[in-house]
């Protein structure tokens, strides 16, 4: 039986219909962020596991600086047997946040 199709519809996620593709987006400005949001993208593993609308998925780690390389996410993925339709990424570069209404939102600096 296939499993149910879930939308994506949080703020951090880029969709592309037509290749059955979906980015992730997670800011993280030190290493404990970043563990939190390599976490939240095994959750998110779980819950878009067989989904009939997206069958590639691409989380991008954003840093404000390069504590952390895009090999030692993958050796990671690697030990928890992450999911092989999803890539991760890491960037580095400055940046901060900005609150507006309640929320998070990453404004780059200038």
């Amino acid at each position: 039986m296939a499993k149910q199709a879930y939308r994506l519809s949080d703020a951090e996620w880029l969709r592309i219909k037509s290749l059955k593709a979906a980015i992730e987006f997670k800011y993280c400005v030190d290493e404990s962020e970043l563990k939190t949001a390599i976490e939240d993208i095994y959750a998110d593993m779980r819950v878009y596991s067989g989904s009939l609308d997206w069958s590639r998925f691409y989380a991008v780690f954003f840093t404000t600086e390069a504590f952390a390389r895009e090999k030692d996410i993958l050796a990671k993925f690697k030990i928890v047997k992450a999911d092989h339709n999803w890539t991760p990424f890491i960037v580095h570069g400055e940046g901060t946040r900005a609150m507006k209404m309640g929320k998070k939102k990453f404004l780059p600096t200038e």
